[in-house]
């Protein structure tokens, strides 16, 4: 797709930071916790702090930290509380609605385990039900 000088074009690649940002509304915090997140795995001065005790060694010299990374996953699931549980329910439960929606149109073959399942205990499963049933 060709584009006029100066302007954007509408298929280049978002940084992933923009991606995250739309789960803000779903996901409250995130954005911050995604930092965080890259902030301690890729390098930067987070993930120093985390791995290595800056006041050891002469000059330039860093040594291995001990980390206790249980406190740290605490820590971080203790100032994120719903993060993981969201995360969970945004990867699985769309296939799950989608593989309704085909089973609704019988455009997939039947699974019986699906007939079993409390759709109304499922987030945004109540609604969808409602408009299947429509």
């Amino acid at each position: 797709m060709r584009t006029k000088r100066g302007e954007d074009n509408p298929l280049k690649a978002k940084d992933n930071a923009a991606y995250v940002g739309i789960l803000e509304r779903t996901v409250p915090g995130v954005l911050k916790l995604y930092h965080q997140l890259c902030a301690i795995c890729h390098p930067s001065n987070e993930s120093i702090k985390y791995f290595y005790d800056p006041n050891v060694g002469h000059g330039r010299r860093l040594k291995l930290a001990p980390t206790n990374d249980a406190k740290a996953i605490a820590a971080i699931c203790t100032a994120y509380p719903a993060a993981l549980s969201d995360a969970l329910m945004l990867s699985c439960n769309a296939p799950l609605y989608i593989l309704r929606v085909l089973h609704k149109f019988r455009i997939h073959p039947k699974l019986a385990a699906l007939n079993k399942l409390d759709w109304k205990a499922i987030k945004m499963g109540a609604e969808i039900e409602r408009h299947l049933k429509n």
